[in-house]
């Protein structure tokens, strides 16, 4: 297990980075939610902007695989991608704690994926040691991110009121295999296999 946050700067490079900022912007379907943690579990959340359309463009596939790459000499185990999420923030857009998943053999990544940002716009990444209670908070620098485990409480700040600017992430998910098997057996058994994405 991490004992503390893992955090990786120029994670892509810089021209494939400028790509995945501009399908994250340009052919994404975005709309105003509160899915968070998955419809039903977050109702009463305050909305935030998230993907309509799932289906993510083989660009984001890519750059979950390079990071997975770079995030395995962390964690050390055999892993595969099992969700991939977008979020974007306006100011006043306020997110709360949540996990990801439950498991211990899971990890999630935050990539940092806008262009261009100033630290006084806020925005940063804030999680919590499940154990020791410590508290960890990594500023939102473009093409950097954090590694955390997917058990741990965390959440995104909204960009301050001092600009107008929108706050975007991708946060990839990587469950250890035969974990992944056994989540997909049970979603499956649940009609819900939508949940989880399984990608070799």
């Amino acid at each position: 297990m991490l004992n503390r946050p893992v955090v990786i700067k120029r994670v892509l490079e810089p021209k494939f980075f400028y790509d995945v900022n501009k399908t994250i912007h340009h052919h994404m379907r975005w709309a105003v939610n509160n899915y968070s943690e998955g419809p039903g579990d977050s109702a009463n959340d305050p909305v935030s902007w998230g993907v309509i359309h799932k289906n993510c463009e083989p660009i984001i596939y890519k750059a979950a695989t390079i990071i997975k790459l770079k995030i395995l000499r962390h964690i050390r185990q055999k892993i595969q991608i099992c969700k991939i999420h977008f979020n974007a923030q306006t100011s006043g857009q306020a997110s709360k704690f949540h996990r990801d998943f439950a498991q211990d053999l899971c990890w999630t990544f935050v990539l940092f994926t806008e262009l261009n940002w100033n630290t006084q716009w806020g925005g940063e990444f804030v999680c919590e040691h499940p154990l020791s209670g410590e508290y960890f908070h990594t500023p939102y620098i473009p093409n950097s991110g954090v590694l955390i485990p997917s058990s741990w409480q965390h959440y995104g700040q909204s960009p301050s009121a001092i600009t107008d600017k929108v706050r975007t992430t991708l946060a990839i998910c990587y469950m250890e295999a035969e974990t992944l098997e056994d989540e997909m057996q049970y979603y499956k058994s649940k009609g819900e296999i939508d949940t989880l994405h399984e990608f070799v």
